[in-house]
């Protein structure tokens, strides 16, 4: 009579207790799957990293040993590197400069952004800087293929000013320059100092133009390339064929027409809303900043002057 009237109870008791010994080993197994696949897709993350460090490797074995692209500085103030320098963005509007210009700039100090690099041969300036700020992906991937571009040219080697993320690279070859950056979105303190972290907000422009300013290279800033009113770049149509130096913001640039860092995203200002902020940093320090295409944003919105033509 015991077993008869306790026993449904024993059952419900015992399926109960197995029931929640069931969902622990299943909730076990369920974090272990999920950590074993994180650590597969870690595991191929340095490999593939792993694969570009040997791909620099190679490329900077075969740089011609030459000096490093440095044009002369007669006119330099005291204190600076140069007396002017012009900064390639990617933007649509490097196709409206004449010959004119363009021979005009292959004789001026250039600093060269980003992806710009791998397409200059669509503008034909070769830079005497180039410039790397972004950690996300594929911006490994473009610095690898900046370092193979620029081993295939036969060309002078442009210093390379990255941010210290890529300080374990093997690069001694290229004789980098290297600067802190913040990982996250945030109000950041203006540098003021080489070692000190360089200001960030919404894009690498800002660490760059903090960058030039502590490092002295010169009083005048232009900005070519620099549209943000339209997300298309000058290399618009290769870069269309290869998604593989695609990011994140692809989606955004397409679905808006606008560069990214021009819109508000996740309630975080745009660009062009702290720019006045960082020019004011700069011209405390001695350095004047302008945009040489009369469309750009900046223009539109009086952020800073047009340069004269050249």
């Amino acid at each position: 009579m015991f077993k008869t009237r306790f026993a449904p109870i024993i059952r419900r008791c015992v399926q109960s207790v197995y029931g929640r010994l069931y969902e622990r080993s299943l909730e076990s197994d369920l974090q272990e799957l999920s950590k074993a696949s994180s650590d597969l897709v870690d595991a191929r993350k340095q490999i593939e990293i792993l694969g570009q460090q040997l791909r620099c490797v190679s490329a900077i074995s075969t740089i011609a040993k030459t000096k490093e692209n440095r044009p002369k500085n007669k006119s330099a103030p005291e204190g600076w590197l140069h007396d002017e320098i012009f900064i390639l963005g990617s933007g649509g509007s490097m196709l409206d400069l004449t010959p004119h210009e363009l021979g005009r700039l292959g004789e001026s100090t250039t600093l060269a952004m980003n992806k710009y690099l791998l397409y200059w041969n669509e503008i034909g300036i070769w830079p005497n800087y180039t410039f790397l700020a972004d950690i996300h992906h594929p911006a490994s991937e473009v610095l690898t293929r900046k370092v193979e571009m620029v081993a295939k040219s036969g060309k002078e080697v442009p210093r390379f000013i990255l941010t210290s993320d890529y300080e374990a690279w093997p690069l001694n070859g290229l004789n980098p320059l290297f600067f802190k950056r913040p990982h996250f979105n945030g109000d950041f303190p203006w540098a003021i100092e080489k070692g000190q972290s360089m200001y960030y907000h919404r894009g690498s422009l800002t660490c760059l133009l903090n960058f030039i300013t502590v490092h002295r290279l010169a009083p005048k800033v232009t900005l070519l390339g620099v549209d943000l009113d339209k997300g298309d770049s000058f290399f618009q149509e290769t870069y269309d064929k290869d998604v593989s130096l695609h990011d994140s913001w692809e989606a955004l640039r397409k679905e808006t027409g606008v560069h990214p860092t021009a819109l508000v995203v996740d309630s975080h200002q745009p660009i062009q809303e702290r720019l006045p902020w960082v020019f004011e940093r700069m011209a405390e320090m001695g350095v004047t900043v302008s945009v040489y295409n009369p469309g750009s944003l900046l223009a539109k919105q009086s952020l800073c002057p047009v340069r004269s033509r050249l």
